[in-house]
C-alpha cells in the first residue's frame, strides 16, 4: 500500500471498514473514502446546553440521509476491475469484495475465481458479460447467489465446487445463459474410467483396457463419446480383456473412454437387510448415495440410500433396505462432488437452468438438483435447453428432484444440429419427464439411467432421434416415449414402470425399434408394456417384451389406435396377453412369439406367420385385407414369406437417396443396416448388427452388394457431409418352404363382424392357396367358431380346404379374378348359409367339395354363371338370383327323365321289387352307389326311410354311364321288401344316389304308386304300363 494512500492518511474504504467508528463527513458515493475522526471526538463535554430547533432539525436529516445510504450500500454493484481471484480487493473497482447483497458484473477479458466456501448468501444477481469468465477455483468451493446469474461469458464449475441459486418461491432466479455463453462444469469421476489400449473395429466384441481394475462381470459399460457412444454390459473378463454383450455398433479408437454406470448384485438379498455384495464397487465409497433396483419382479422396488461403509465388494447401508432384490439388481451411484443446486432444498424454493438459442452448456461428472417450477407455462425447469451450440451438452450427470423435467431440450431451429446426452442418472424428478425433449433433430440419448421420475422416464418428440442402450425404471408413467419421426431405438432396456407401458411409439412415422427389452408388471401396465398409436410404418425386429411374473395378466403391445403398417419381426412377446388391438391398427408379426390376441375395432388385425416356431402356419385376428398391389402366398413348396428390406431411412443428413435394398432368401439374415457417409475416403460405409463391416465400401450412382450378397442397393449423394447415414432392416426369408401351410382364424371382439376375424383380398391384391394332393393348404378356426373369408382380387387356389367358414361361404365379389379355384372342398359351419357366394362373376370350378351342410351349396347372383365340374355338390339346393345360372356335372339318375328312374316290378310271391334306372353324366364317368342312400317313403316322399343295403341287390361294383339316357345301358337294383312291408297299404316311392369318382348326384326317384299286399294279386303298378305278375 502506497505511503500516501487514503488508508494510510486515516480513511476508511468503507461502512464496513468504519464499523464500530463514527464519522461527521457526508458519503457522496460508496466508493468514496471518508476521513477518520480525531481521537478526543468522544471527550466529555464541560457543560449541557439545550440544542437549538434548527441543529435539530439538520441532525435529524442527517441521521435520516445516512439511514438511506446505508440502505444504497446493502444494494450497490461491483464490478470486476482485472483477473484474480474473487476474495482479493484488487479484482474489483475500488477495491471492495462483494457482499451478501451485492450485484455483480464480471467484465470482458476478466477471469474471476471463486476462492470461498460459504455457509451463507455470498452475493446478489451475478452478470458475467461476453469474454469474461466466472470460474471456482479448485477445492471445496461454495457460491450461495440471491438472484439471477446471467451468463454472457462463461460460467465455470470444476471438480469440488457447489453452486446454490436462494430463492425464496420456485422460480424467483436462475441461471440463465445467452446467446455466447456458456455454463461449464466438471466434477471428479463418480465411478470407474479406463480407455481403450488397442481400437474396437465395427462388429466387435471384445476390448483391450488399459486398467480393468473396477470393472466386474455384470457392469453396464459405455464406450465412446457424443452420438458415438454405446452401452454394454460386460459378460467375461480375463486380465485387460473384457467380452462385451453384443458386437459393437461403432468404432472406437486407441484412448477413448470405458465408463462404468452401474454395477451388480450377486446374490439375492432380502428386505431389512444393510449389507449386500456387488460385483465389484467400482468408485463406490462411504458416504455415497446409490440406487438399488430389481429388474425381474415388482413395480416400484427402487429404492436410494446412504453408503455407511464398503469393504472389499461389500456394501453396508445406513438405513436397512425396504425391499427384497434378486441377484443381478442394479446399483447406480447417483452424487457426484460437483453440484448445482438450491440453498433450501425442499422443492419450493427451486431455481433453474436455462440454456437460451444458441448458448452453450457443458457439464461432465455434475450433480443438479432441486431446479425448475413446477408450472409449464414459465418453462423454468429443471435443466432447460432451449437450443445449444454444443453438441454434448450432459455426459455422466446426476440430475435429480427437479420440478416439472430432469433435462428438457426444445431444438426448434431445424438447421440446428441435435445434442447427445450420455451416461447420466435422471432420477426422481416431478411432472414432466426426466429426459423430454421436443421438437428435436437428430438427437442421441446414450446409456442414460432414468428411474423413479413422476411422469415418463425419457421423451422424445422430433425427427431423427437415437435412443440406444438407455435403462428406464420405476418411473410412473411410461418407461420410454418415442414420439420422433424416423426415429431408432437400439438396445434400451425398460422395466418396472408404471400406466402408460414399458415403451410408447406414438404420433410418429417411419420408426424403427430393434434389440430392446421390455418388461413390466404392475397392474397399470394392463393396457400393454408396449404402447403404438398414430403411427406408420413401424418395424419391430427382435425385441424381448417380457411380463415379469407378479402381475401376469398384462398385454404385451397395446396398438391404441390408428397404428398402421407394423410389421414385426423375430420378437419374442411373453404376456398374457399377446396384443390388444383399438381402432384402425394394422400389424403383421413374422416368425415371433406372443400368446393371445384381443382386437376390438373394424379394420384392425393383427397377422401372425410363423408363430411360435410353427412353421408354415398363419394366423389372423380381426379384419385383415390384402391392400391392393399387394400379396400373401401359402404355397406348399414356397415359403410364407419372402426376404426382403424396408424402406431406408434418410436418418443424417439430406437429399440423398437410395432404392429399396435386394434382398436374398438364401444369404439374408434378420438385422439393421447402417449406410454411412466417411469424408476421409470419399464413399459410404456399410454395416449389419450381424454381418459387421463389410469390406467393400458403397459409392454414389453404383449397384452395391455386400460381401456376403445379402442386400444390395444403388444410392445417390448430394453433397454428402461426414456422417451422413441411412439405416434400413433386412429380414430372412421363412425357412418354410415344401412345408404344408394353414391360415388359422382367431376370435375377434368386432361387433360389426359378429365377433368374428375375416380376410379380404382387396381389388388389385392377390392371395395364392396352392398345397398338393396330399398336403393341402389349410383354412380353419381355430376352436369353436367361424369366420369370413371375401376375395375382391386376384385368387389362385388349388388344392385347399375350407373348414368352418361362416354363413357367406368363400365370397368371391364382381372384382375378383379367378385365376384358379380347383381341386378344394369348403365346409360351412352347419345350418348356416351357403358354402360358396359368387356375385357377377363367370367360372368353370373344377373338382371341388361342397360340404353336405348349410342352408344351400352354391350361391349365384348379379349374372354370375357358375359351371361345376367334377365336383361334389351337398345335399342341398343352389340359390340363384336374378339371371344367374349354376350347372353340375355331377352324375344324373333316371331312365329317361332326370332323377325319374325306370317303372317299379313287383313279385308278391318272392316279394321282390324291382328297379330299373340308367346314369347320365357328361364325362360318362364309371359310378358307383352310395351306401345306405336307398330309401323309401310309404306317405308319397313326404317322409323316408333307409333301407338296409343287406336286404338289397344290384348295388356292388361298378356301373357305366354316359352322357346320354338313349345309350346309357341299364341297371337294376332288387330288394326284399318281406321285412319291411308286411299287410300295408301305402303311396309308394323310391330313391338313391350314385357317385361318378368325384360327385354324388342328387337322388333319382321313382315315381309315387298305390301299393297294397293284402291279398297278392297281378297289379299294374306303374304309369308306365308295367305290370307284376303273382308267381
Amino acid at each position: 500500500m502506497p505511503q500516501d494512500h487514503p488508508k494510510r492518511l486515516g480513511y476508511f474504504s468503507s461502512l464496513e471498514d468504519a464499523q464500530g467508528n463514527f464519522t461527521t463527513q457526508r458519503f457522496f458515493r460508496r466508493l468514496n473514502f471518508f476521513p477518520k475522526l480525531s481521537d478526543n471526538m468522544f471527550s466529555e463535554p464541560t457543560s449541557f446546553e439545550p440544542m437549538p430547533i434548527m441543529k435539530y432539525l439538520k441532525l435529524l436529516i442527517f441521521v435520516f440521509v445516512l439511514f438511506l445510504f446505508a440502505s444504497a450500500v446493502q444494494a450497490a454493484t461491483i464490478t470486476s476491475a482485472a483477473s484474480g481471484y474473487w476474495n482479493d480487493t484488487g479484482t474489483w473497482v475500488g477495491s471492495v469484495i462483494p457482499s451478501s447483497t451485492d450485484s455483480i458484473v464480471i467484465s470482458s477479458g476478466h477471469e474471476v475465481l471463486f476462492d470461498r466456501n460459504d455457509s451463507s448468501t455470498t452475493c446478489g444477481p451475478i452478470t458475467v458479460n461476453s469474454g469474461g469468465t466466472l470460474k471456482f477455483d479448485s477445492g471445496t468451493k461454495t457460491m450461495q447467489v440471491k438472484g439471477d446469474i446471467n451468463v454472457y461469458g462463461k460460467l465455470e464449475l470444476v471438480p469440488g465446487s457447489t453452486l446454490k441459486i436462494e430463492c425464496e418461491t420456485n422460480g424467483q432466479y436462475g441461471i440463465i445463459v445467452y446467446s455466447g455463453g456458456e455454463l461449464k462444469g466438471t466434477g471428479s469421476v463418480p465411478t470407474v474410467l479406463t480407455t481403450l489400449s488397442a481400437p474396437l473395429a465395427i462388429g466387435g466384441q471384445t476390448i483391450t483396457v488399459a486398467n480393468a481394475s473396477g470393472f466386474g462381470v455384470g457392469d453396464i459399460i459405455t464406450l465412446g463419446e457424443g452420438a458415438n457412444a454405446e452401452g454394454f454390459t460386460i459378460s467375461a473378463i480375463s486380465g485387460t480383456t473384457i467380452t462385451l454383450n453384443r458386437k459393437a455398433l461403432n468404432a472406437q479408437t486407441a484412448g477413448i473412454e470405458v465408463y462404468k454406470n452401474a454395477t451388480v448384485i450377486t446374490s439375492d438379498i432380502s428386505a431389512g437387510s444393510k449389507t449386500f455384495t456387488v460385483v465389484d464397487l467400482g468408485g463406490i465409497v462411504a458416504g455415497d448415495r446409490i440406487a438399488v433396483a430389481t429388474t425381474s419382479s415388482n413395480y416400484y422396488e427402487t429404492e436410494l440410500a446412504t453408503v455407511e461403509s464398503v469393504s472389499s465388494n461389500t456394501i453396508t447401508m445406513i438405513q436397512p433396505l425396504l425391499y427384497s432384490h434378486d441377484s443381478g439388481a442394479i446399483v447406480v451411484k447417483t452424487n457426484r462432488d460437483t453440484l448445482i443446486t438450491s440453498a433450501v432444498q425442499n422443492g419450493e424454493h427451486n431455481g433453474y437452468i436455462k440454456i437460451n438459442e444458441d448458448g452453450m452448456i457443458r457439464l461432465e461428472y455434475v450433480e443438479v438438483s432441486y431446479q425448475g417450477t413446477d408450472t409449464y407455462a414459465e418453462h423454468k425447469w429443471g435443466v432447460y435447453i432451449e437450443a445449444t451450440s454444443y453438441l454434448n451438452p450432459l455426459k455422466a450427470c446426476s440430475v435429480h428432484s427437479t420440478n416439472y423435467s430432469g433435462i428438457y431440450y426444445g431444438n426448434i431451429y431445424t438447421s440446428q444440429k441435435g445434442i447427445s446426452l450420455v451416461s447420466n442418472i435422471v432420477y426422481k424428478n416431478k411432472d414432466g419427464a426426466g429426459i423430454w425433449t421436443w421438437a428435436t433433430k437428430g438427437s442421441s440419448f446414450i446409456s442414460n439411467f432414468v428411474f423413479l421420475n413422476e411422469s415418463p422416464g425419457i421423451s422424445v418428440s422430433g425427427v431423427k432421434d437415437l435412443l440406444i442402450s438407455n435403462v428406464t425404471f420405476s418411473n410412473t408413467s411410461t418407461g420410454l416415449n418415442m414420439s420422433s419421426d424416423k426415429g431408432i431405438l437400439l438396445y434400451n432396456e425398460t422395466f418396472s414402470n408404471s400406466w402408460g407401458g414399458e415403451l410408447g411409439i406414438n404420433n410418429t412415422n417411419n420408426t424403427l425399434a430393434a434389440y430392446n427389452r421390455i418388461r413390466g408388471n404392475h397392474s397399470s401396465c394392463y393396457d400393454g408394456l408396449l404402447q403404438i398409436y398414430y403411427s406408420n410404418n413401424i418395424v419391430l425386429l427382435e425385441n424381448q417384451i417380457l411380463q415379469l411374473a407378479d402381475f401376469p395378466a398384462t398385454q404385451g403391445i397395446y396398438f391404441i389406435f390408428e397404428a398402421v403398417n407394423v410389421l414385426g419381426i423375430d420378437n419374442n412377446i411373453d404376456a398374457f396377453y399377446g396384443f390388444n388391438l383399438g381402432w384402425n391398427n394394422k400389424v403383421i408379426f413374422k416368425n415371433s412369439d406372443f400368446s393371445s390376441v384381443n382386437v376390438r375395432e373394424e379394420d384392425s388385425y393383427v397377422v401372425s406367420l410363423n408363430r411360435n416356431n410353427r412353421n408354415g402356419i398363419a394366423e389372423i385376428w380381426g379384419d385383415y385385407h390384402i391392400p391392393s398391389s399387394d400379396g400373401q402366398q401359402f404355397n406348399y413348396v414356397d415359403r410364407s414369406y419372402l426376404s426382403s428390406a424396408t424402406n431406408p431411412i434418410l436418418f443424417r443428413g439430406s437429399n440423398h437417396t437410395i432404392t429399396t435394398p435386394e434382398a436374398s432368401d438364401s444369404t439374408t439374415a434378420t438385422e439393421v443396416w447402417f449406410v454411412t457417409y466417411r469424408s476421409a475416403t470419399s464413399n459410404w460405409e456399410v454395416k449389419g448388427t450381424v454381418s459387421g463391416l463389410q469390406s467393400n465400401r458403397a459409392t454414389s450412382g453404383a449397384l452395391y452388394t455386400s460381401d456376403g450378397s445379402q442386400v444390395r442397393f444403388t444410392l445417390s449423394q448430394n453433397s454428402p457431409q461426414e456422417g451422413d447415414q441411412f439405416v434400413f432392416a433386412a429380414i430372412a426369408a421363412a425357412g418354410d418352404a415344401n412345408t404344408q401351410k394353414r391360415i388359422m382364424f382367431g376370435p375377434s371382439a368386432i361387433a360389426e363382424l359378429n365377433n368374428q376375424s375375416r380376410l379380404t383380398v382387396d381389388s388389385g391384391g392377390k392371395i395364392e392357396l396352392k398345397g398338393t394332393s396330399t398336403y393341402p393348404t389349410l383354412v380353419d378356426y381355430d376352436g369353436i367358431g367361424a369366420y369370413g373369408f371375401v376375395i375382391s382380387g386376384e385368387v389362385d387356389a388349388q388344392y385347399f380346404d375350407f373348414n368352418q367358414i361362416n354363413s357367406d361361404g368363400v365370397k368371391i365379389d364382381p372384382t375378383a379374378t379367378i385365376t384358379k379355384f380347383d381341386n378344394g372342398s369348403i365346409r360351412n359351419v352347419s345350418g348356416l348359409g351357403p358354402h360358396l357366394s359368387v356375385n357377377g362373376k363367370d367360372h368353370t370350378f373344377n373338382y371341388l367339395n361342397i360340404d353336405n351342410t348349410g342352408a344351400y351349396d352354391v350361391k349365384a347372383s348379379n349374372d354370375a354363371d357358375l359351371i361345376f365340374t367334377r365336383s361334389q355338390r351337398g345335399t342341398f339346393s343352389d340359390s340363384i338370383a336374378d339371371t344367374s345360372s349354376v350347372s353340375w356335372d355331377d352324375p344324373i339318375l333316371g331312365y329317361t327323365d332326370n332323377y325319374i328312374v325306370g317303372s317299379l316290378l313287383y313279385d308278391s310271391d318272392t316279394k321282390i321289387l324291382t328297379i330299373p334306372y340308367k346314369i347320365k353324366d357328361p364325362n360318362s364317368f364309371t359310378c358307383t352307389f352310395k351306401n345306405t342312400s336307398f330309401q323309401y317313403s310309404q306317405d308319397g316322399g313326404l317322409t323316408w326311410r333307409t333301407v338296409s343295403d343287406s336286404n338289397l341287390s344290384g348295388i356292388g361294383g361298378s356301373f357305366a354311364s354316359s352322357d346320354s339316357f338313349g345309350s346309357a345301358p341299364q341297371h337294376t337294383i332288387y330288394w326284399n321288401t318281406g321285412t319291411n312291408y308286411n299287410n300295408l297299404e301305402a303311396n309308394l316311392a323310391v330313391r338313391f344316389r350314385v357317385n361318378n369318382g368325384y360327385v354324388y348326384g342328387n337322388y333319382g326317384t321313382s315315381e309315387v304308386i298305390p301299393f297294397n299286399i293284402v291279398p297278392p294279386v297281378v297289379q299294374v303298378l306303374s304309369p308306365n304300363g308295367g305290370e307284376l305278375y303273382k308267381g
